[in-house]
Formats: C-alpha cells, structure tokens, sequence
C-alpha cells in the first residue's frame, strides 16, 4: 500500500509539473497574441492620421510596420503533450502490488523506504530529531570535527615550540623554565609567610618595646622589601628561595625524610623523593604522610619494588588531640613538607630534584623490560627507567608544563561544545555543561587527543634523530606523557559509551517490540 501511494503522489507531482509548464506556455502565446494586436491598432491609427501623406513613406509608419513584422517573426511557442502514464487496476492484490512494482521501475519512480517518502521535508526533520533524541544518536558534523581536529594540532604546536624536551639542572628552557619559576614564587612566598608568622609570634612574646620595635621593622622590611636582614656594611640581603625551603623544613620536619637507610637498597640523596612512598604529591602520598606521621613509621621502596617500613620518631610538633585532629594536624604538615620539596631542597645547585609525578612511585614496582638509554650502561627496565627520568628533571614541575597544551585543547573543545550546546541548540545552560559524560564531547576529546598525539609524537621522533644511541633517552624526554595519558584515557571512555549504549538501544527495541507485540495481541483478543 505503500509503494501504490508514493507511485500515485510521484503521477500527480508529474501532472502537476506538466500542467504548471502548459499554463506558462499559454501564458506566453496570449501575451505575444496581445502584443501584436496592440502593435497594429496602433499602426491602424497612425496610418488613418496621416492617410493623405502616405505617398511620402512617413518614417514613423515604415518603424511600426518593423515592429510588427519582428513580433511575427518570432519563433512559434511549442506546447507539447504528454501523455501522462498511468499503471493499470487490477483486482486481485498479488497482482497489483507487482504491476505497481513493475510500473514503477519503468517510470523512473524510486519506492525504496515508501514510508519515509511521503513525509514532507518538515516532518522528516521532525522525525530525525525525535529519532536521534530517543535513541541518543551522535549529531556531529563535519565542522564540530573539524574543530576538534584543529584544536588537538594547534595544541601540538604549541607543545613542539614551547616545550620541548625535558632537561634537568640549569638548561630548561621555554615552557618548562616558565613553570618552574612560578613553582619558585610559590614556595618563596609560601616561606616568607611562615616566615612573617614566626616575627609576629616573636614580637607578641617580646619583653621591651625596643625588642618589639626591631622585630617590626624586620617584619615590615620583609613584608614589604623583600628583606631579610643587613650585612656589615648595611647592605640589604633578598630573600631567596632556599631561605623559604630552609624555613619550611624547619617548621614542617618528618621522619620519611630520610635520604639514605640502611634498611632501604638503592635510596640515595637524588632518589629518596621518589622511594618515599610519602612524598608522592599525589592522593598515595597523602595516605601514606598521615600514616607514616601517627604511626612513627616511615614507608620506602627498595630495588625490586619491595615495599619497606622502618621505625622512625616524628620529628616534628608532638601530634595533639583526638583522631581526627591529629589526621587533620598530619595532612597540613604533609602539605607544606611537600611544597619545601617541590621546588629542589635549601642544599640543591640550580633547579634541584623535586618531587615526583603522582602515582610515579607504582612503576618501581614495573621490574620488567629492557630499555637501551645510552651505550655506556646498561640495559634499563620500567623502574629504572623512570627514576632515571626523574634524575635528569622530569618531576612534577616537568609534568605540569607538558599538560599545558593538553588543556588548552580540552579547554577549546569544551568552550566550543557549549556555545553550540547553548547558542546553536537553544539549549539550557545547565544541558550545555560541557561534561565529558556526553558521548558527542567525549568523541571530540578523543579526536583532539589524537591530533594531538599525532603531532606530538611525530616531533619527538625527528627530534630524537632515529638510529643514534640516544633516540630512546631523547624521545622519552620529549613526547609528551600527560597527552599519551589523556589519549588512553578518552580511548577507554569512548569504547566504555559504546558499549553501553548499544546496551541502551538493544533495550530500548526489546521495550519497543514487546510494547507493539502487547498491542497487536490485545488487537487480535478483542
């Protein structure tokens, strides 16, 4: 039935088509018989007017009679006619349906998908929309991939120009020298602060007013100068960096700070940040600081990814008060024991070793592989890898300056999402939030990834030079690990909304099917 209705409305479309095109050819036959008729009334009344000179060859009358001969000499207009085909009726329905199907192919007349063509281009949308609202489709365009596309490349550029390589000591430069000195006015000013706190709890302590008096000018030439004292010539002394870490370490000593034990294989003054479980910056760290603090105890890891606890006495202010208290007093003392290491130790020369990425201590438990850094050592497997990462400057600093281009093309693809969300769909501003929860979002952010890994890995491989005994240590140091993380990430997150939603939509047609086979059935009782 449907098939002999889209055949019928394709007939009555042609007719339609045919007789628009008649009635313009009528149109035009009755406007060019009008034209010339006008033409010769006035050339009617001309000759009348001036009958007595017509023996002269007037030029008016000879221009009239032109016109009227170009008005004849006009092309005819052709009307063709059609005939318009039609299929036969036949009675018996198998018969039908196979003339019409038959009917249909000699004329041209498409009746693939009959119930989608005879909706009008506005219920189609309607339809579209209904569809992919109901069974969660993906809407994405061409520019929305393009967008996300475009971000994830210009991220790379922004990564292969203004990060580099990583490198320890005194020779980072570009994006990572940029961090590191924001790392370093922190804890500078984190310093001073404690610094000032301690002035003032002198003063308030001080017996004579000349006493008070001279802690307030310290306290205001530091405050306010950035001093800390005069040397014997009364020349002003800068506060620095290292009297801001020499300062917290004072106020903020742990007993996990060791930098060499006896007990603890392998652990050494450029490595104990990363084989003190406590000083992870990261949630691990925080676990293990507080226990390590209420407990007395102090947790490494040797070689082999052997986990070691040690007796150790809390070095700092005796914990006070209940529980709670005290988890509360540990964390705030591992915090700030964390930040006087994260910028390098008092003792360190140039940048220092600070701390590492979180969660980088669970690779010393990787005792596997066989990595060539360089041909002067020896074979190197994921631990030692990346301790030895660690030692020539990747730390936290490091990873926190690689993940700036990995924002700022999170950050482009979701503005991006909720201005289309909010401006272009009319939706509300709470729908528009651009959580990665949306499979369309978390699609973009895949692809950005990817573009961006693209180019990132690209760089590290020409720049590492490929074939030389240091491509693997260059490369290492190079790619970009906060973006490879981000790409595994999104990678596992797009498979996982795949996943579940063709769960959705096979749910979605069973309710379907069983809701239409209830109604059929209680159709056929009644």
């Amino acid at each position: 039935m449907a098939e002999s209705l889209v055949v019928d409305n394709a007939l009555q479309t042609r007719a339609k088509e045919k007789l628009d095109s008649a009635l313009y050819d009528a149109e035009q036959l009755d406007s060019r018989i009008d034209d010339s008729i006008q033409k010769k009334r006035e050339l009617l009344a001309l000759m009348k007017k001036q009958r007595s000179q017509l023996q002269n060859q007037d030029q008016e009358i000879v221009a009239k009679i032109q016109e009227i001969k170009e008005v004849h000499q006009q092309p005819a207009i052709e009307i063709e006619q059609e005939e318009i085909v039609t299929p036969d009726i036949f009675q018996e329905w198998d018969i039908a349906v196979k003339q019409n199907q038959q009917f249909a192919r000699a004329q041209d007349i498409d009746i693939d998908n009959p119930f989608m063509k005879m909706f009008s281009g506005v219920e189609k949308t309607q339809i579209y929309s209904d569809l992919a609202e109901q069974f969660q489709l993906a809407r994405l365009d061409k520019f929305d991939y393009l967008f996300a596309t475009g971000s994830g490349v210009l991220a790379g550029f922004v990564d292969a120009m203004f990060v580099g390589t990583i490198k320890g000591g005194k020779e980072a430069t570009g994006m990572q020298k940029v961090v590191d000195n924001k790392f370093d006015k922190l804890v500078t000013k984190a310093g001073k602060q404690e610094k000032i706190a301690e002035l003032k709890r002198n003063k308030k302590n001080a017996q004579t007013p000349e006493a008070k008096a001279k802690i307030q000018k310290r306290i205001d030439d530091l405050k306010n100068h950035n001093i800390k004292g005069y040397d014997r010539d009364n020349n002003p002394i800068k506060w620095e960096k290292k009297d801001s870490i020499r300062i917290l370490e004072k106020n903020h000593k742990v007993s996990y700070d060791a930098a060499v034990h006896q007990e603890v294989a392998g652990m050494s003054p450029d490595n104990h940040h990363l084989r003190s479980l406590a000083h992870d910056p990261g949630p691990l760290g925080l676990v293990f600081g507080v226990y390590n603090q209420i407990s007395g105890k102090s947790t490494f890891i040797a070689n082999g990814g052997e986990i070691v606890s040690v007796i150790g006495e809390n070095a700092n202010v005796e914990l006070s008060g209940n529980m709670i208290q005290k988890v509360v007093q540990s964390a705030h003392n591992w915090f700030f024991h964390c930040l006087s290491d994260v910028a390098g130790s008092s003792s360190s020369a140039g940048r220092g070793s600070g701390l590492p990425v979180p969660g980088w201590a669970a690779l010393q438990n990787l005792q596997i592989g066989s990595f060539d850094l360089n041909n002067n050592q020896k074979d190197k497997n994921i631990a030692e890898v990346s301790e030895w990462m660690l030692k020539n400057g990747y730390d936290l600093r490091a990873f926190v300056a690689q993940s700036i281009p990995v924002i700022i093309y999170e950050v482009l693809v979701r503005c991006y999402w909720f201005c289309k969300q909010h401006f272009y769909f009319g939706k509300s501003v709470k729908e528009s939030l651009p959580i990665a929860n949306s499979r369309e979002l978390a699609r973009l952010l895949l692809i950005s990834a990817a573009s961006f890994s693209a180019i990132d890995v690209t760089h590290a491989t020409i720049k590492s030079k490929p074939g030389t005994p240091t491509f693997l240590a260059e490369f290492i140091m190079t790619v970009n690990i906060p973006g490879l993380l981000d790409l595994g990430f999104r990678s596992v997150q797009n498979i996982r909304n795949e996943v579940e939603h063709r769960h959705y939509i096979q749910d979605l047609l069973d309710s379907d099917i069983k809701t239409e086979f209830d109604r059929v059935l209680g159709e056929a009782v009644v």
